[in-house]
């Protein structure tokens, strides 16, 4: 192998390194931190969303409890009684209110007031003297509620009943006797009520407002403009702003959590993940270059070894003393050539039982390209310090040792199919992404008795020509009874064969004679025909630019293996 060879391998197998260990790592971690920051987003989402509907689920059952109340009351006759000064038992109005009152988690003061605005029934030790200095038709509420006395009034009206205590929001009605308005009724929920169930969260601002955006109540003033409006449109630009309404959008409920902190924070994070993954990148070709300089040793001498198995000469061994994969590679590497060596001369000896030693000859001829590509992928993984290299160097290995076992020609289907998967596995390993397979066997063939290595070939030969115009192959392997014969199709979809050609390879394994580059399918056929008899082989259905399928047809056997 040429310097430059060398060097350009070198190069390769520092650019591999990175490819597979610093860029998978970066990007995993780049995948992980991102997907953290979007499970943060959507945990801080669904936090601020189910704040939002606690809060307004609970004001619009205690509002719609008050609204009920309001309703009830104001067409009880011991309250109409009391309006019209007729003996009425007041404390039993009042304990009945206080007692709806109580029950609910917003609590209120309550007023019944007679035509002229008098407290006729309250629970207030407190009054406000707002109402006394003007006619309380001058009033909003009153005057809402004198004109529209079926209605149920329900707006903002802040009212300071003392230093400690004070309302917000109103519900109230008209009392109506005989279609004239004879009193009003009226609920006042409490600001610290309110204020107690929205300051339960100390990760969202809260505002409530009136369907104009007035605000109820709120626990951050500096949300609302000059005219007591919450600002909505200002905050929903670096905010996460959950908006609800209810009570037919009377009232607005918004919950508003900041996240500009939070993607601060997360976007510093990035730049530091970046900071770290530059140096770990300096230090990974430092390590790279340590690596590919240490290994080239060894696979430079397997692959010399193999350049003399194509050229013919069994006779070179190899000597590798590095104590890792290497050592065991080229252990069973002279073992292979020992073994190979011996069926020459075993072939050699049978030479005079025809059929015999034809069947030998077709069952080793094992391709040396698989070990070269195999053993060209190993110098890359180990280079690399990838984990599966001793997987793959197992897989060759036990390969090799199954198919240079001159004890039987032939096995169990199932156990063929394992060799047959160490070997698929070893090519999607060298394909990656590019490259499956799926592999079903009916039960009632698993135990049926085949040649040894006989669907290898033809796996082969889809690896070889499916990828020539086509990134990616897959090879089905299906094998079931029909008619007392075992049928095994290995179909793929490659590049697939032209009619011309087709009909070509279907003549070459017709014929006893095989001079044309077609060995694999020939081999096949051969073997079938001569252990079975020509009614059994193989069939070829191939369609140009979509796939190849392969049937093959033996008759069933089972038992122990047997030759």
């Amino acid at each position: 192998m040429s310097q430059n060879k060398k060097n350009s391998f070198k190069h390769v197998i520092k650019k591999s390194f990175i490819l597979y260990s610093l860029v998978p790592i970066t990007i995993i971690t780049l995948i992980f931190y991102n997907m953290l920051i979007i499970s943060f987003s959507k945990w801080s989402y669904k936090d601020n969303r189910d704040m939002n509907e606690y809060i307004s689920q609970l004001l619009e059952y205690e509002l719609s409890e008050y609204k009920n109340d309001i309703i009830e009351l104001s067409s009880n006759e011991d309250t109409i009684n009391i309006l019209l000064n007729k003996q009425s038992d007041s404390k039993n109005i009042f304990e009945n209110i206080y007692d709806k009152i109580n029950r609910k988690k917003i609590k209120s003061i309550f007023h019944i007031y007679n035509i002229k605005g008098e407290s006729v029934l309250t629970n207030s030790v407190n009054e406000s003297d707002e109402n006394k200095s003007k006619s309380i038709y001058d009033w909003g509420k009153f005057r809402n509620m004198n004109s529209y006395p079926q209605d149920v009034i329900m707006r903002i009206d802040k009212i300071q009943i003392n230093p400690n205590v004070r309302t917000i929001y109103t519900i109230g009605k008209a009392v109506t006797y005989h279609d004239r308005v004879i009193g009003f009724i009226e609920f006042d929920i409490l600001e610290n009520e309110l204020s107690n169930i929205i300051s339960c969260s100390a990760d969202e601002d809260i505002v409530i407002t009136d369907k104009y955006n007035n605000n109820i109540i709120n626990t951050n003033n500096f949300l609302l403009n000059k005219t007591g409006k919450f600002k909505s449109k200002e905050y929903e630009s670096e905010n996460q702003v959950i908006t609800n309404s209810i009570l037919n959008e009377n009232i607005y409920i918004y919950t508003i959590k900041n996240t500009a902190f939070i993607n601060k924070f997360f976007i510093t994070g990035e730049i530091f993940l970046g900071i770290i993954f530059g140096l770990l990148f300096l230090v990974m070709i430092c390590v790279a270059n340590k690596i590919a300089a240490k290994n080239t040793k060894s696979i430079d001498i397997l692959l010399n070894g193999i350049e003399y198995v194509k050229q013919g000469d069994l006779t070179k061994k190899v000597n590798i003393t590095s104590g890792d994969e290497f050592e065991i590679l080229g252990e069973y590497y002279n073992e292979m050539i020992d073994k190979v060596l011996e069926l020459i001369k075993k072939n050699e000896e049978e030479a005079k039982i025809a059929t015999l030693a034809q069947l030998k000859h077709l069952e080793f001829q094992f391709n040396p390209h698989f070990i070269f590509n195999t053993l060209e992928m190993l110098r890359y993984m180990i280079k690399s310090n990838n984990p599966k290299c001793e997987k793959v160097t197992l897989a060759m290995a036990r390969i090799l040792r199954y198919s240079l076992d001159n004890k039987t020609r032939s096995t169990c289907l199932n156990t063929d199919i394992k060799y047959i998967k160490y070997y698929l596995d070893i090519q999607k390993l060298r394909f990656g992404e590019r490259f499956d397979y799926d592999i079903y066997i009916n039960e009632d063939c698993e135990k049926a008795i085949i040649p040894k290595l006989i669907i290898q070939p033809i796996i082969e030969n889809s690896i070889k020509y499916g990828y020539q115009n086509k990134e990616n192959l897959f090879i089905d392997i299906y094998a079931e009874q029909k008619d007392g014969d075992m049928l095994i199709q290995i179909s793929d979809n490659g590049d697939g064969i032209s009619n011309d050609l087709l009909h070509e390879i279907n003549e070459i394994i017709k014929n006893k004679n095989n001079k044309s580059s077609h060995i694999g399918l020939y081999n096949v056929q051969k073997r079938i025909s001569l252990l079975y008899g020509e009614k059994y082989g193989i069939e070829i259905d191939s369609r140009e630019g979509i796939g190849t399928c392969i049937l093959i047809k033996i008759p069933v056997f089972r038992g122990n293996n047997d030759d």
